[in-house]
């Protein structure tokens, strides 16, 4: 696998999620998802051999990460979270890309997300990085009160798609 992406001055480093990272992982989830991930279902993503990866400052604290499964010529970010003092600093922008790469690598020909259709600055992003909406996914989400749907978004990886 490729060297991951490192911001221009290094500050950011990207690497591969480990178990002993899930406990900052977990606060950063808990303090932005409104249905946050448990600490099993991460420990799961690693040990089933999903592609998962934390973004640290100065090789010390995790301020973002992402998880994602490639297969069958396909990538799926499945979560991906920056804590809320580092966001709009280009690191979903930076994960991504890595998850693009490694999808790539993956023969990955292309890339699916949902997310939330409140979530105006995820879909700039996703926009801003070429994905496109392809559906709606029904009932995806869960909410206080019941459930809310998905935007599904997808992008092509290679030419052709």
């Amino acid at each position: 696998m490729n060297n991951p992406h490192h911001s221009a001055n290094n500050r950011f480093q990207l690497s591969f999620m480990t178990p002993g990272d899930v406990p900052e992982v977990i606060q950063i989830e808990n303090k932005v998802q409104s249905h946050p991930w448990t600490v099993g279902i991460f420990r799961d993503c690693i040990r089933v051999g999903y592609t998962c990866w934390v973004c640290r400052e100065n090789h010390n604290t995790i301020v973002g990460y992402l998880v994602q499964s490639i297969a069958a010529e396909e990538m799926h970010i499945l979560n991906i979270c920056v804590h809320p003092d580092w966001q709009r600093r280009n690191l979903g922008t930076l994960l991504v890309q890595q998850a693009e790469d490694a999808g790539r690598q993956g023969n990955a020909k292309t890339s699916y997300l949902e997310v939330r259709p409140g979530n105006v600055a995820a879909i700039r992003l996703y926009q801003k990085l070429g994905y496109k909406k392809i559906g709606i996914r029904k009932n995806y989400y869960p909410t206080d009160n019941g459930r809310e749907d998905a935007v599904v978004m997808s992008r092509c990886l290679v030419t052709p798609c």
